[in-house]
């Protein structure tokens, strides 16, 4: 089992998102001009890194937050580098898993095995799936979480998978 940290560092890698789903305010927040599609440069990312590291020793990072982190082009630099800093700290990268397969590879060699991949589908059927995330891909995250545990189990790290829904009104009889 994975411990807890006591200290966890969130930074947004990029605010950039392949979904707009029904209950994340982002959508709203970019219309209100409260928050910028962009992502974030990589050397402030590896000042924040660095100084969080010179702060707390012992933390944690999670470098996710309203963006879909498999879309920074960076994001295997981003593991490694909070790897050469903190090389026993826990990293959680949390997706939508539409990105999930292709980049299956890069997070298996990348992240370690006290390392988390938190996927958030939100639901059990496709129909919910497309009510919560107004896209049909349910399937495809389904395929995408099966291929990435088939190149997981053959690959020397791996990563611990989670599986995270959001309870609402819409899924809460699939859930329960």
């Amino acid at each position: 089992m994975v411990a807890l940290q006591s200290m966890c560092v969130n930074f947004e890698l990029t605010t950039r998102c392949n979904l707009s789903c029904r209950y994340c305010p982002r959508p709203s927040m970019i219309k209100s001009n409260l928050l910028t599609v962009k992502d974030m440069p990589f050397d402030v990312i590896d000042t924040i890194i660095q100084q969080s590291v010179k702060l707390w020793p012992k933390l944690g990072f999670w470098p996710e937050g309203l963006g879909e982190p498999l879309l920074y082009n960076q994001l295997d630099s981003v593991i490694r580098l909070i790897k050469q800093h903190a090389p026993h700290a826990p990293v959680s990268i949390d997706t939508n898993g539409l990105l999930l397969a292709v980049n299956a590879e890069m997070l298996c060699r990348e992240l370690d095995n006290h390392d988390i991949v938190k996927v958030s589908i939100n639901a059990g059927s496709s129909k919910t799936y497309h009510h919560m995330n107004r896209t049909n891909q349910y399937e495809q995250v389904v395929r995408n979480i099966q291929d990435f545990i088939r190149i997981r189990e053959i690959s020397k790290h791996k990563p611990i998978l989670s599986i995270q829904l959001l309870e609402s009104v819409q899924n809460k009889q699939e859930i329960a």
